[in-house]
């Protein structure tokens, strides 16, 4: 069952837009997963893709700016 549609230009843009529509934590997970399905995320090759270690600093603002706000 669809309930809205997010108008955006990129998959980046759904999570934030996603966010602004208020969407708690707990669900958020389960719509990402319906982002990729849909195949709206750019998936990397083997080769092109490396692991990328997040500060606790950047966690932090990333918290305050989407989460605590």
């Amino acid at each position: 069952m669809v309930f809205l549609t997010l108008h955006t230009n990129s998959a980046a843009e759904s999570m934030v837009r996603l966010l602004d529509l208020g969407m708690d934590s707990f669900n958020f997970s389960d719509a990402l997963l319906g982002i990729l399905a849909q195949r709206l995320a750019r998936r990397y090759c083997d080769v092109c893709k490396q692991a990328y270690a997040t500060a606790n600093d950047e966690m932090t603002a990333l918290a305050e700016e989407y989460c605590m706000g």
